[in-house]
């Protein structure tokens, strides 16, 4: 249980007392003060600090009486005394805290003057905390129109092409170094990537800090939020149209794609029975394959999957309700040990000292209980290789299995989603744009070119799978995604080098015709209403976590209008 304490802070009359009594405690106790020795210090040069007692009838009484080793800063933060401090320019900053901490005063000139009370209790002046100052404090830079800058593009283009590298089974691994020093972070998570990558400018800011977040509610769908945020807003810089307008139709197209995903003639979207776990498993399958650092063989794919399903299972109440509360799974990931040797431990974790366990369970020598002792901690602490990745993969897949009993639904994978919302977001803007003209009041062809560069989006989006310089196939019925080998010959027949869909739903055995992505082709009706029969007739299908990705649609094209909307950035260069 958590208590809260709460207060309101209002400014009245007690401020000023306060104000006053802090003075008055510099009249009669005099404060600390530390000024540099030189002007404007060079950074490889040793600063000296002179620290002395100042007395408010002779401010100019200052006396130095010893000379400190550089490393010596808590005699000054922890115990203030008068005389010469002599330290290195970048333990300045630590210094500076230290004084802070003790409540004290700074000037913003180069030739630093530092006060606190004698007793370290008040402050000398009131609300003073910018203490790290350095130099005069220089006026903020107000950059108009951010998005058309060479240095927004580049920066944009560079972070799209490093999260793209990184999607799906077959995404090229990431190593994150910190040019100081420290451990090596290989990876090709989103939540990993982004924590370990140092972002400076403002619009990768806020695309990142919005890509997090959803990490952070919903544990998958990073990458594919960050990718097709940065293809929206590169393929609307290019239409020169203005951001109300972009804005306004991403919206409707955004709406378009979301009711569609949710209503029951989706073609995209499974219903899930708990009565068997077909589809539980290949939506935890997929999970795990799609995480290249967890340098699994399909056999542990298959066996590490069976687990992570049934430890969810163990989690749910016998008697569930309406409301129920899951039970809670802790993966511990054991060094040295094969993936094929992890098991479920059914039952109880407790977490107490020898001293309680007796307390609690008074126990006779005749008799004898099951433990389960470990050996490592259980907090997780790994490398984000090896163990590391495949404890947080497993994390991540019981989460969308949770996720799944609130909303017991799953989308196809493999890029399947993505390529059949394109066949049908072009054919419902081409064939009933009288809606969208008339509520949102722009032109058919300003309504073209947004739904062409939405459309592009997504199947970039798609097409970021392909990591070997494959080709990208979509068909004339369904509107899946198809990937082929490179260097095809010229005489083509199609079914002979194709084999499944992305998503593994339709064989290439079928009636069916194709065309490569992002080629000019015209519109057409993809097949709804998906039917059991051909559901149960895939043994294995990729699928995608029905609440994460619908989430990561909506935080992609809801970020992009952000970045798009914006008119100037105030950046503070101090």
């Amino acid at each position: 249980m958590l208590l809260m304490c709460c207060a309101r802070l209002t400014a009245t009359a007690s401020t000023q007392r306060n104000s006053d009594k802090i003075q008055e405690t510099r009249r009669n106790k005099g404060f600390w003060k530390a000024t540099t020795l030189c002007e404007s210090p060079p950074l490889s040069s040793l600063l000296q600090l002179r620290i002395s007692k100042v007395h408010s009838h002779n401010n100019n009484k200052e006396r130095s009486v010893f000379r400190e080793d550089p490393g010596k800063i808590r005699a000054v933060a922890g115990r203030l005394e008068e005389g010469t401090l002599t330290l290195k320019y970048y333990e300045l900053s630590e210094l500076l805290e230290r004084l802070q901490s003790s409540g004290c005063y700074g000037t913003s000139d180069w030739v630093h003057t530092f006060g606190v009370a004698q007793d370290q209790k008040q402050p000398c002046f009131p609300n003073s905390y910018n203490m790290s100052r350095l130099e005069a404090k220089k006026p903020s830079i107000c950059r108009s129109e951010p998005l058309t800058g060479e240095r927004t593009r580049a920066s944009l283009a560079a972070l799209r092409g490093l999260v793209t590298s990184c999607y799906g089974p077959a995404g090229r691994l990431k190593q994150l170094h910190n040019g100081r020093g420290g451990s090596v972070v290989t990876t090709s998570q989103s939540a990993a990537l982004l924590a370990g990558l140092p972002v400076s400018h403002p619009v990768l800011k806020v695309l990142t800090a919005a890509v997090r977040n959803h990490v952070a509610c919903f544990s998958d769908g990073g990458l594919f939020t960050a990718i097709l945020c940065c293809n929206l807003v590169e393929n609307v810089q290019r239409l020169g149209l203005t951001p109300t307008t972009v804005i306004k139709l991403n919206k409707h197209l955004l709406s378009l794609c979301t009711s569609y995903l949710k209503s029951e003639v989706c073609a995209c979207r499974i219903p899930v029975d708990f009565s068997s776990t077909q589809i539980l498993l290949s939506l935890v399958r997929s999970i795990l394959t799609s995480k290249p650092a967890c340098m699994l063989i399909a056999k542990e794919v298959d066996h590490i999957s069976t687990l992570i399903l049934r430890a969810f299972l163990l989690t749910i109440p016998e008697n569930a309700q309406e409301h129920i509360i899951l039970g809670k799974s802790i993966i511990v990931p054991l060094k040295g040990q094969r993936v094929i040797d992890s098991a479920v431990l059914p039952g109880i974790l407790i977490e107490v000292s020898e001293v309680q366990l007796m307390k609690i369970l008074p126990i006779k020598k005749s008799d004898s209980f099951k433990v389960a002792l470990f050996g490592v901690s259980l907090s997780g602490d790994l490398s984000d290789t090896g163990e590391g990745t495949l404890l947080l993969t497993c994390q991540t897949a019981l989460h969308a299995l949770q996720l799944t009993i609130k909303d017991p639904y799953v989308l196809l994978g493999g890029g399947c989603t993505e390529t059949h919302l394109v066949a049908y977001i072009r054919h419902k803007t081409r064939n009933e744009p009288e809606s969208v003209l008339q509520d949102e009041g722009c032109s058919q062809t300003e309504l073209q070119l947004i739904t062409d560069a939405f459309c592009s989006a997504l199947e970039s989006l798609a097409g970021s799978l392909e990591h070997d310089g494959g080709e990208i196939l979509t068909d004339s019925k369904y509107g899946h995604f198809w990937s082929v080998q490179a260097d095809l010959p010229s005489a083509v027949n199609w079914p002979d080098l194709l084999s499944r869909c992305g998503c593994g739903l339709y064989s290439s055995q079928e009636e069916l015709s194709w065309s490569f992505l992002r080629s000019a082709r015209h519109p057409f009706p993809p097949q709804t209403c998906l039917s059991r029969e051909a559901t149960g007739s895939a043994s294995t299908l990729t699928l995608d976590c029905f609440t994460a990705k619908l989430s990561g649609l909506q935080v992609a094209v809801e970020t992009a209008s952000l970045i798009l909307d914006l008119s100037c950035v105030i950046e503070d260069t101090n």
